[in-house]
């Protein structure tokens, strides 16, 4: 069977390549998104993940767009209109490859910061959009180059 096309020509995910280099012990990285284990506030969930096992309703399939409580929080918090609806992703990865899939057609030109987020590039790359760069200067995005690409 045949990849489809989107895929013959991928290169290798940067992402996972460096998080393979960063979960060593003997590397404190600053390029994966790692957060410091030490930092993780254990003992403030201990009663939380002892009780797990009186929670079953946890282990099942929930709703597609994420935790109900959680969405509810959200739309009164942000005060989100009843014409909108909210989806809660599991990180900016999959919240990008959905913006991807819903919007991005190949051939359409995506602007994005130089540097940008190595997971940002591949997701548009494999939506096989048109990346367009503008540089960063001490006070936000080149404002001429920004203005170039929607000219």
């Amino acid at each position: 069977m045949m990849l489809a096309k989107s895929l013959q020509n991928i290169k290798p995910s940067y992402i996972r390549e460096i998080l393979s280099v960063a979960n060593s012990k003997d590397i404190i990285s600053l390029a994966g998104g790692l957060p410091d284990q030490a930092t993780f506030p254990l003992a403030l969930m201990q009663d939380s993940l002892n009780n797990l096992t009186n929670l079953p309703s946890l282990f099942q399939y929930g709703n597609t767009a994420g935790y109900a409580p959680l969405l509810s929080y959200f739309k009164r918090h942000y005060q989100i209109p009843s014409s909108h609806d909210a989806i809660v992703c599991t990180g900016s990865q999959q919240g990008l490859d959905l913006i991807a899939r819903a919007f991005v057609n190949p051939h359409d030109k995506v602007v994005m910061e130089a540097p940008s987020y190595l997971g940002a590039i591949q997701v548009f790359g494999l939506a096989q959009a048109k990346i367009e760069s503008v540089s960063q200067q001490a006070d936000g995005p080149n404002l001429q180059a920004l203005e170039a690409c929607f000219a």
